[in-house]
């Protein structure tokens, strides 16, 4: 019996101890559980912490309108399809940038052919001046003459709308006036010319042409006289475009013949 009680208790205390050593066990297992856990989870923290410090959001932009401009600037970019009226100044400027102007080779001709007129004018004989003008298809009376601002007139079988159209092929403005005027008479629609005599004949032929300002230039010509003497001159000059053309609007060549015949306005 003795034994018996023996071997029960030393089974007994083998159970206990055994049981005893598995709970260390565990303990120690869940106790390494833990820790791997907390491990794990503070790498994590490590990892998310520099991602979250790189991502930082980005600050609001705050607009500001330091003045009345800058308001005004939004509104025309909101709105591009209008369009800012350029100033009066703007649009003169941009009409003279523009505007073509004659070639210096236009102004020679336009020069020399006003120049030709001017002293043809006043050297030739108006009876073969006229006929010279028209092709011969015209007749002068020297006999039937009017006197105004005593200036002897004589009577032509032109329309004086005719010769006005001669001349405005090379004239206008004051220019033309001044021509019409130095030499002929409207008389209720009809020409009269100038019942004098001519002068010595000249050519001028243009030397060179420089802009002075506008439309006004400064002529450098040079006078062959019928004796064959040539004499270097220069006078200045204005231009008017036409629907035509280039037009000598005005021009400070005025011989002296042509003022001795008087400067009259009809």
């Amino acid at each position: 019996m003795k034994s018996k009680k023996v071997i029960v208790l030393l089974l007994t205390a083998s159970m206990i101890l055994s049981f005893a050593g598995c709970a260390r066990q565990a303990e120690s297992d869940t106790q390494n559980e833990n820790s791997t856990q907390e491990e794990q989870a503070e790498e994590s923290q490590e990892t998310q912490q520099p991602v979250e410090n790189q991502i930082e959001p980005n600050p609001p932009v705050i607009e500001q309108n330091t003045d009345s401009g800058s308001s005004e600037q939004q509104e025309k970019s909101q709105n591009p399809s209008e369009k800012e009226e350029p100033t009066n100044e703007e649009e003169f400027t941009e009409e003279e940038s523009t505007e073509e102007e004659p070639t210096e080779e236009e102004l020679m001709e336009l020069f020399d052919k006003a120049m030709y007129e001017i002293n043809n004018l006043a050297t030739t004989e108006i009876d073969y001046l006229l006929r010279e003008i028209f092709d011969g298809d015209i007749e002068c009376d020297y006999s039937n003459q009017v006197i105004i601002d005593d200036i002897p007139y004589q009577w032509t079988s032109r329309q004086y709308s005719e010769l006005v159209d001669y001349y405005s092929q090379t004239f206008t403005g004051e220019a033309l006036d001044w021509i019409l005027t130095s030499s002929f008479a409207d008389v209720d629609g009809v020409l009269y010319g100038f019942a004098g005599g001519g002068a010595s004949g000249l050519v001028s032929k243009a030397v060179s042409i420089e802009k002075v300002e506008g439309n006004t230039y400064q002529a450098t010509y040079e006078n062959t006289y019928v004796s064959g003497s040539t004499e270097e001159c220069s006078t200045t000059f204005s231009i008017e475009k036409t629907d035509a053309g280039y037009r000598v609007s005005d021009i400070a060549h005025h011989p002296y013949f042509l003022e001795q015949r008087g400067h009259r306005t009809n």
